[in-house]
Formats: C-alpha cells, sequence, structure tokens
C-alpha cells in the first residue's frame, strides 16, 4: 500500500538520510486511512455473509490489523527520527494511527 511504498524510500533506522517530502509522507498516510475506512467494511461484510461466527471474522482480521499498524508504526518511528518543522507535525501519524486503530477494533 502507500505507507509501505513510502517505507521503502526513506532511510532506515539509525542511518541519516535525506527528509523525505512531507507532502508525500501526509499523502501515504491520510491515503492508508482512506482504504481501510472505504475498502474493510465491504470486506468485513461479505466475510459476514458467509462466516456465522464473530471470532472466525475476527481471526482472519487479525493478520490485516497487524500489518496496516506495524507499517504505520513504522512511518511513526521514522518521523519521530526527522527534525521538528511544521510540516511534520501536519502529518498527525498519532492521530490516524488512533483513528485506524478503533476502525480496525471495530470489525472483530
Amino acid at each position: 500500500g502507500p505507507v509501505l511504498d513510502l517505507l521503502a524510500t526513506m532511510a532506515p533506522e539509525g542511518s541519516e538520510g535525506e527528509t523525505p517530502p512531507w507532502a508525500r509522507v501526509k499523502e501515504a498516510v491520510a491515503e492508508t486511512e482512506a482504504l481501510v475506512n472505504a475498502e474493510l467494511p465491504g470486506v468485513h461484510g461479505t466475510l459476514s455473509l458467509y462466516l456465522e461466527h464473530a471470532i472466525t471474522i475476527g481471526i482472519l482480521f487479525r493478520p490485516i490489523k497487524a500489518n496496516v499498524l506495524d507499517a504505520l508504526g513504522q512511518v511513526a518511528s521514522a518521523v519521530s527520527r526527522m527534525p521538528d518543522c511544521e510540516e511534520k507535525d501536519a502529518v498527525d501519524i498519532i492521530g490516524v494511527t488512533t483513528r485506524v486503530t478503533a476502525q480496525l477494533d471495530s470489525f472483530g
């Protein structure tokens, strides 16, 4: 997804890389949130048609949740290592992660 593409271009932890274009970081994070909100409810609804137990659906969603939150966590870690600036504050990675976590939690 967009966050994984972004992570591939960012400097690895512990290295001194260039500051990413903040507009690109903000766009990737926002696009990930939009995809979670737009796509996963439909997937959950389709699974609900075929699977009777919410526990089974929760088990199937667990890896999705883990992967999305891991990718956002990696971006948050990378962003935290960057020098402070106004553009960095506009990314709102904590707010996005909180909202995405709540959306993913609603699926079980």
